[in-house]
């Protein structure tokens, strides 16, 4: 079963992405949505984070990869709210996001940063999310969406 969960920031573990592997990445163009599947291992859940209006989105991975891979190991991660910092974390990527003035355009909407470096590079900025995570059931086996 997989539970849907919207969870504050402040509640999401990064630190627990440090051990996983990131084992899958989906892209919805029409949503603007990217959807990261992560395994943490044995008797871990695995765990899914789904980022909503994208506005910012790199993935890099290294030359020489094996093109077989189909899991990339985690080194660091980093997700947050931006806040104060909003407006000098959108002038140091590579889009501008300046109005016709030359001033940084951040909305009123909040928004988040998500950066993950290991056997691949993201880096994701984006308006809202949300986390699944696979629970694990004595009576059945299939996944369903629910919310909690």
């Amino acid at each position: 079963m997989t539970a849907t969960t919207d969870r504050p920031l402040k509640h999401f573990c990064i630190e627990d992405l440090k051990s996983a592997d990131l084992a899958g990445i989906t892209l919805i163009s029409q949503l603007l949505t990217l959807r990261l599947y992560f395994t943490l291992g044995t008797g871990i859940y695995d765990t899914s984070i789904e980022l909503y209006q994208l506005i910012h989105q790199v993935i890099s991975q290294p030359v020489n990869s094996d093109s077989e891979e189909s899991c990339f190991w985690v080194g660091n991660a980093e997700l947050r709210q931006l806040t104060e910092d909003k407006s000098q974390t959108l002038s140091t990527l590579p889009y501008p996001f300046q109005n016709q003035a030359g001033l940084v355009e951040t909305g009123s909407s909040p928004l988040f940063y998500f950066r993950l470096e290991g056997g691949i590079y993201i880096e994701v900025v984006w308006g809202s999310y949300k986390i699944f995570q696979e629970l694990e059931s004595a009576v059945s086996t299939a996944s369903t969406p629910t919310k909690t």
